[in-house]
């Protein structure tokens, strides 16, 4: 009986509160290339009540995800209430440890980053990137959107000249986590001069020295191995506008990277070097580069274009970078999958020998509702050592009459271009595909393979499927962010 009344209580709630979700806030510019424009301006309450399965278990109950937007502040939250069908309980490991119950905010925000002078951002910081990227791109503090963290992301741009812009990882109180700066100058941005004007010089500063405790298998609690004192890389970048027009805006960029030597690293590569020549497991080359590990460095050159056609029938915008870095260097170091296994990735810089390669990124924006969105870093030659990494994302609206598709997949790790394809321990996918009944009513199926914090301490990939019932109600009120005259 309790379990019916629960089940009939979350159906009520279904009813009373439902809409897709409104679209992750994005940078934008101020002269309408901002193409995630649209989707800022939503508000949105999302309750999709359905079947769960996580792992072995079945669930069924209700995730509510507002989003909504007053002004220049948004708020997200995530209020998941599902019971375990084989004894009625409600399922709350996703608020076990850390913050516990507070994880139900997402986020908190204020502002949209490079089109508002103050843009702050609390909680999930999914998609953060610092300057040019060439360090930090598309990182998330949350790889398991069951134990999400509580970050910090920030831009904040005074008199159109100086500027600071960083985020931190995780308020956990237990270590300092990843944390990253970037002061920058606008040294012209008060003139009237043409290009000049748009010129943008930074330096970025990031280090981890996470300490977390974790659970090994034999039940013992360990830190993390190499930043116990501390992973360190420093940047520095410049960037300047060309053409700004109406219909086409292009800007140019150079970043400088320097991953430090760590210590802790440069002990365990010798030992595993040794114990390999010793084994006859390792070639002469691979002992070499372990033995001799020190700091290394990256450079890239890039061009960034926006295209617009006919207001906002369509909207392109094109990324294309060449990257060259030396031994013990990978760019785009934090990234969407960097908090799965630091110590690992980071062991990783021991074999990254000097590569060349290619960043490419590619936005469609077509009527302010259809966007497609793919990404991939390409070495010269892709290899256990240098790895590659594909991002797709879309949100694809009524593309099939009353259908609603939206989803985004990550993979890295790659070794060769066909590890593109399949869902693996490498892979974050969410993917979403609703049927509007009519005006208010849709149904559908949600489905995620991601990670979870399993008793020894790793991370485990996981499915989860969600056939879902719901309203469609947009909340049209405060207009969310809007757009001010901050100059690109």
């Amino acid at each position: 009986m309790k379990t019916f009344t629960r089940l009939a209580f979350l159906l009520a709630m279904s009813l009373y509160l439902g809409s897709f979700a409104s679209f992750a806030q994005e940078e934008g510019g101020d002269d309408g290339f901002d193409t995630m424009n649209s989707f800022d301006q939503q508000n949105a309450i999302s309750g999709l009540f359905g079947y769960n399965r996580i792992g072995e278990e079945n669930f069924i109950g209700a995730r509510f995800r507002p989003d909504i937007g007053i002004g220049k502040f948004g708020i997200g939250l995530d209020i998941p209430l599902f019971f375990n069908l084989s004894d009625g309980s409600l399922r709350t490991d996703e608020f076990k440890d850390g913050v516990g119950w507070l994880r139900i905010i997402r986020y908190l925000r204020w502002g949209i980053k490079k089109r508002d002078p103050l843009f702050i951002q609390v909680g999930d910081i999914a998609g953060t990137y610092l300057g040019y990227g060439l360090l930090a791109n598309n990182y998330t503090n949350s790889v398991s959107f069951e134990k999400r963290k509580i970050g910090l992301s920030y831009d904040i741009l005074i008199d159109n000249m100086w500027g600071v812009e960083g985020f931190y990882s995780d308020f956990n109180f237990a270590s300092l986590n990843l944390f990253a700066i970037r002061p920058y100058v606008r040294p012209f941005g008060k003139t009237g001069i043409p290009i000049v004007k748009t010129i943008d010089v930074g330096f970025s500063y990031i280090t981890d020295r996470d300490q977390t405790d974790q659970l090994a298998s034999d039940s013992t609690t360990y830190n993390y191995t190499y930043t116990k004192d501390g992973f360190t890389t420093i940047g520095a970048d410049m960037g300047v506008t060309f053409i700004n027009r109406k219909m086409f805006r292009l800007a140019g960029y150079f970043q400088f990277g320097l991953m430090m030597k760590n210590d802790q690293l440069g002990d365990t590569l010798t030992k595993t070097a040794d114990a390999g020549e010793l084994a006859g497991t390792m070639t002469p080359e691979q002992v070499s580069m372990m033995q001799n590990y020190e700091a290394g460095t990256g450079v890239s050159v890039g061009l960034d274009a926006k295209i617009k056609f006919a207001g906002s029938l369509f909207r392109l915008d094109a990324r294309l970078e060449r990257l060259w870095y030396s031994d013990y260097f990978l760019p785009q170091f934090f990234d969407a999958v960097y908090e799965i296994n630091k110590d690992g990735k980071i062991f990783s810089l021991g074999t990254a020998e000097k590569k060349q390669g290619i960043f490419g990124s590619l936005t469609a924006t077509i009527l302010d509702k259809m966007i497609i969105r793919g990404s991939l870093l390409m070495p010269d030659q892709m290899g256990v050592n240098a790895p590659g990494i594909v991002q797709f994302d879309m949100q694809v609206p009524d593309l099939i009459p009353s259908v609603f598709i939206s989803g985004s997949y990550i993979k890295g790790g790659l070794e060769k271009f066909s590890d593109v394809i399949g869902l693996d321990e490498r892979s974050l996918t969410h993917m979403r595909v609703a049927y509007k009944i009519n005006k208010y009513m849709m149904a559908g199926i949600d489905y995620k393979w991601t990670y979870t914090l399993v008793e020894d301490g790793a991370f485990e990939t996981t499915s989860h499927v969600m056939p879902y019932f719901g309203l469609n109600f947009p909340l049209n009120f405060g207009g969310g962010s809007s757009s001010s005259n901050n100059e690109y």
